[in-house]
C-alpha cells in the first residue's frame, strides 16, 4: 500500500452501494478485499518510474459462477537426489572435457570413435547435468490458490498462507449465492 493510504481509502471508491466487505488482506503493495459480491484487488507498482495502481474485480455471485476451489500448497524443498544426479552428469562431463583437452595438447593418437566420444560427452553431459540440478533447485513457496470457477472460464488468485481468512471468505460467498 503506497503513500500512506488506508485500506478504506483505497477500496471504498470501487465498492458498489450496499456492498459489504467480509475479509481484507494487505501486504506491502496489494490490498485484497472479499465482499459479499466479489473480490476487489488493488496493486501498487511502478511503470517507467511512475507510481501506478491497478484495480482488479472478480465476481463471486451470479448464474455464471459455478463454484470455488481453495487449495493450500506447502513449500517444496530442493530435490537432493536430482541435484546429486545433475552434479554427477556435470562432473563426468567436465572430466571428459579435461580428457579431451589433455589429448589435444599431448597430441596422443586415439581411435576416431573414442576421440569422438571424449569430445562429444561434455557437450551432452554438462548442459544436461546443469539443467537437472537447476530444476531440482526450482522450489515453490507455500501459498493458497483460490480458483473461482465460472462458465466464462476460471479465475485464479494466489495468496500467501496468512491470507486464509480472505480465501475462506471467497468460498463462503460463492457458497451463499
Amino acid at each position: 500500500m503506497g503513500s500512506g493510504q488506508s485500506v478504506r481509502e483505497i477500496v471504498e471508491p470501487h465498492l458498489a452501494r450496499g456492498e459489504e466487505p467480509r475479509a481484507v488482506y494487505t501486504d506491502d503493495n496489494t490490498v485484497t478485499v472479499v465482499t459479499d459480491r466479489r473480490i476487489v484487488r488493488s496493486r501498487d507498482h511502478e511503470i517507467e518510474g511512475t507510481d501506478a495502481t491497478d484495480v482488479e474485480s472478480i465476481m463471486l455471485t451470479g448464474p455464471q459462477i459455478l463454484g470455488a476451489r481453495v487449495r493450500t500448497y506447502p513449500a517444496t524443498a530442493p530435490e537432493w537426489g536430482k541435484i546429486a544426479l545433475g552434479s554427477l552428469f556435470t562432473g563426468v562431463g567436465a572430466l571428459f572435457a579435461y580428457g579431451s583437452l589433455v589429448q589435444n595438447f599431448l597430441g596422443t593418437p586415439t581411435e576416431s570413435e573414442l576421440a569422438l566420444i571424449v569430445a562429444l560427452a561434455p557437450l551432452l553431459l554438462v548442459p544436461s547435468g546443469a539443467y537437472i540440478a537447476y530444476e531440482a533447485f526450482n522450489t515453490q513457496e507455500s501459498h493458497i490458490r483460490v480458483e473461482v470457477i465460472s462458465t466464462g472460464g476460471d479465475t485464479t488468485l494466489r495468496l500467501p498462507l496468512d491470507a486464509t481468512e480472505a480465501a475462506n471468505a471467497v468460498s463462503s460467498v460463492v457458497g451463499d449465492n
